[in-house]
């Protein structure tokens, strides 16, 4: 099944302002020309904005009433997507968009991992107690795209919100050039699960051998020995008994650590939500206290449009407050009971600790006062004794079995981490940046990798054309791949303010080199680049703060409504049944 991704089209629909635009996007490059304040670079944000990721748009563009759609390939297959706030809304489609099916309306860890699933990415951060976590949209699309204000500096650093995994880049990096792949993450979880069940069985082992040893010592230091098999068979049960609650403290101690890490991550995303709802709680109150103050009329700065700013007008208002109140209420007692739930679990894990020392301490005790040495029959204690190393032995057994898995997979990883292929994956982009930063008119010679990633050394303006040279390598590299999920690229280019001529023809000399129509770039201008007659599709935005128009607005309204109906016949399945 191929992975590879294509942006078909942009949708932004306002039914206040009665406008819209849409986007047309194919394979090749697509040249967006928009001078400043003409939409240009939030209408190329909307793509990554709706797959997920976090970014800064315009105040003004935040402020318009709308409604986004992204419609993407995947190999042959058609989706579109639709994210409000915290909810990510996901359907399939024809290529014509004349048929729609609702899939489903997920979470930001929901649509992760079903967005994941649709490219058959199998991508897990591994935590230390084994557990695997998804790697989100956002991580994955990283080197996809370079903002216009952010991504001329630093590498990976165009989306917010990512440190909720520390040295991420260095993780995801290996992934995107094919070092690390589907295979190796595999291995990966299989691994920890090995390391889990091997230091849960050497701790039972340790804990029997210590009883073995302590009964041995015991006999060494009395030698007189009663007749009492009573008190032999009470000691020798307790004994296994204590073995036993140990074991199953140890086994609940990993699982409520497990049980905390899921509940942490679910808290950290019910905070974004609360802060997306916070915001636009704000943003309401704002629009009441503005209209408030007006008079019974307002002109849209946008399209001129006068709308009815009217009491029944600002009835509505209040109300959106406060059902966006509401809204932000429910989440807030949610977020409560979440870290509650949390603050459960690590109580009762203090408990395990604690309950933990004292059997520890107990078992020490046992083997300290007891009686079976003093008494015990030679026959008895052999048997005892002969008992606790057959079960070591066979406890082993299960240990060395455990062992060979985890060195055949050790094997393999250490196959997919060679050496020898790290250095022809970094060679290869090496060549590539080199080409590119000789057409810039930088030296290519002095290009260094660290870990697949760039070392940033340059100033002045030597730093954006590096950064950019980066980037289309990285891209032109995976085009020659077999199918990956990373053959495209976004590039939003630096505002014309503060840039000299140089810089940014710089900037248009390697748009050449991204015709290739086995990939798709997407290149955001305030000016001509040379490359419009030969490029795949142009896109040229005229008016000031006006990209939306009426011109397909009846139609585009038409396609809303299908898609909420869609959404609502399948909601309304269940009930039916």
């Amino acid at each position: 099944m191929s992975n590879e991704l294509m942006i078909r089209k942009i949708i932004i629909i306002s039914k206040t302002e009665e406008s819209s635009i849409e986007v047309p996007l194919t394979k090749g490059l697509n040249i967006i020309i928009g001078k400043n304040k003409t939409g240009k670079s939030s209408l190329i944000k909307t793509i990554f904005y709706s797959l997920g990721c976090e970014l800064k748009f315009d105040e003004d563009w935040e402020r318009l009433n709308k409604r986004s759609i992204i419609s993407f390939s995947i190999g042959d297959s058609f989706f579109l997507v639709e994210r409000m706030d915290g909810l990510y809304t996901l359907f399939s489609s024809s290529a014509d968009l004349k048929t729609v099916s609702h899939i489903g309306t997920y979470t930001y860890s929901e649509f992760s991992a079903k967005f994941l699933e649709l490219f058959d990415i199998n991508v897990t951060w591994i935590t230390k107690n084994g557990d695997d976590k998804p790697v989100a949209p956002p991580y994955i699309f990283s080197f996809q795209y370079i903002d216009q204000d952010k991504g001329w500096n630093s590498i990976a650093k165009s989306f917010d919100k990512l440190s909720y995994v520390p040295n991420w880049e260095r993780q995801i990096i290996k992934y995107i050039v094919g070092y690390q792949n589907e295979e190796y993450f595999m291995l990966r979880k299989k691994l920890e699960k090995y390391r889990i069940l091997i230091r849960e069985i050497e701790l039972k082992i340790k804990t029997v051998e210590e009883f073995v040893s302590n009964i041995l010592l015991r006999e060494r230091q009395n030698n007189s020995i009663l007749n009492d098999k009573n008190t032999i068979d009470d000691d020798f049960e307790k004994s296994h008994r204590i073995l036993d609650q140990l074991t199953s403290l140890e086994k609940e101690r990993i699982s409520i650590s497990n049980q905390i890490s899921q509940l942490q991550n679910e808290e950290y995303e019910k905070k974004l939500v609360i802060g997306a709802l916070n915001k636009y709680s704000e943003e309401l109150v704002a629009d009441h206290l503005f209209a408030s103050n007006l008079e019974d009329s307002i002109t849209c700065p946008f399209c001129g449009v006068v709308h009815p700013n009217e009491i029944s007008e600002k009835s509505e208002l209040i109300k959106d407050v406060q059902t966006a109140t509401n809204i932000l209420t429910s989440a807030i007692v949610d977020l409560e009971m979440l870290q509650r739930e949390i603050e459960s679990f690590q109580n009762r894990s203090t408990d395990i600790d604690f309950n933990y020392k004292k059997i520890k301490q107990e078992l020490r005790l046992l083997e300290k006062n007891t009686n079976a040495i003093n008494t015990l029959k030679n026959e008895g204690k052999n048997d005892l004794i002969n008992t606790s190393r057959l079960e070591i032995e066979e406890i082993k057994n299960e240990r060395n079995e455990y062992l060979g898995i985890k060195e055949t997979t050790q094997n393999s990883i250490k196959g997919i981490e060679s050496g020898t292929r790290r250095n022809n994956i970094s060679k290869n982009i090496i060549m590539l940046m080199s080409t590119l930063l000789e057409s810039l008119e930088l030296k290519g010679n002095n290009v260094k990798l660290s870990n697949f990633l760039p070392v940033l050394k340059h100033t002045g303006s030597e730093l954006p054309r590096v950064i950019y040279a980066y980037y289309i390598s990285l891209y032109l590299y995976n085009l020659d791949r077999s199918d990956n999920p990373f053959k495209w690229l976004v590039i939003d280019t630096p505002n014309q303010q503060g840039q000299d001529d140089e810089n940014l023809d710089n900037i248009n000399k390697a748009l050449e080199l991204l015709m290739d129509l086995r990939g798709q770039v997407v290149v955001g201008t305030e000016r001509l680049t040379g490359a419009e007659e030969t490029a795949a599709n142009v896109v040229r935005l005229m008016e000031y703060k006006r990209c939306l128009t009426k011109d397909n607005y009846t139609e585009h309204i038409k396609f809303l409504n299908l898609l909420d109906q869609k959404k609502e016949e399948q909601e309304l399945e269940p009930k039916r049944e």
